[in-house]
């Protein structure tokens, strides 16, 4: 956990400081930099899920068990943090250059440059928001959604919302629609403490139901019959 947290830190440092700072944000793209920051970001990935397997594989006890589901599922958030803002940054840099009147060559290849680096960062945000989803499952304790990264459970389910209407390539369409119901209902838990008046949740409503087909309505994935339980199986056996 020591190499994820140091390297985490620095990572975190040298983004705000060449990429998401408010100078970085008013000097072109460091293109070299945004590489090597995807590189960082897949090394933490590979360290997350090796100390993961490696711990999970060390659990002797019921109490230990749920200590560390929290600790990967607050680590994931973290980890994918750094990847939405890399995405989100990439997102405000490719509408200002559609909004360019007049574009040169050099401009234009600056543009698909900076599409290829958006299209790499959108296949990684896409994984992550899986990934997270599926450890938001097996959180133990509903205290740690209700009290905990309630702006990161609202910012992926945005995302993943948005990108799914364009039936994201690279991610099955039935992961895909699970992992998005899953932070639906994570919203509604997170409503008995922290309301959200932007109808996001019934945004995703209609588009899961949009999406399912009418003879699908048994599949388990899209039952609304104990939502919390099915998708939550974990919090069955924590006194709340």
């Amino acid at each position: 956990m020591n190499a994820f947290t140091s390297n985490t830190i620095r990572v975190a440092r040298e983004s705000s400081e060449r990429l998401t700072g408010v100078y970085a944000r008013r000097q072109p793209l460091d293109e070299t930099f945004v590489g090597g920051h995807l590189v960082s970001l897949d090394l933490l990935h590979s360290i997350l899920l090796a100390e993961r397997g490696r711990a999970l594989r060390a659990v002797r006890t019921s109490t230990e068990s749920h200590f560390l589901r929290s600790c990967v599922y607050a680590i994931y958030i973290t980890w994918g943090c750094l990847v939405l803002n890399l995405y989100e940054l990439l997102l405000d840099r490719l509408k200002d250059s559609s909004m360019v009147d007049s574009v040169t060559t050099t401009d234009y290849d600056a543009q698909e440059r900076l599409r290829l680096h958006f299209a790499r960062v959108r296949h990684v945000a896409l994984g992550a928001a899986v990934e997270i989803s599926e450890t938001l499952t097996d959180v133990p304790c509903i205290s740690r959604i209700t009290h905990l990264h309630c702006g990161e459970v609202e910012k992926w389910a945005r995302f993943l919302l948005e990108e799914s209407k364009t039936m994201a390539k690279g991610v099955g369409r039935n992961r895909l629609l699970r992992a998005l119901e899953c932070y639906r209902n994570a919203l509604r838990i997170v409503g008995f403490s922290w309301v959200d008046h932007s109808g996001l949740v019934e945004s995703i409503d209609r588009h899961i139901a949009s999406e399912v087909p009418d003879d699908a309505s048994n599949v388990d994935c899209m039952a609304e019959n104990d939502y919390t339980w099915n998708l939550f199986p974990s919090m069955q056996f924590v006194e709340i």
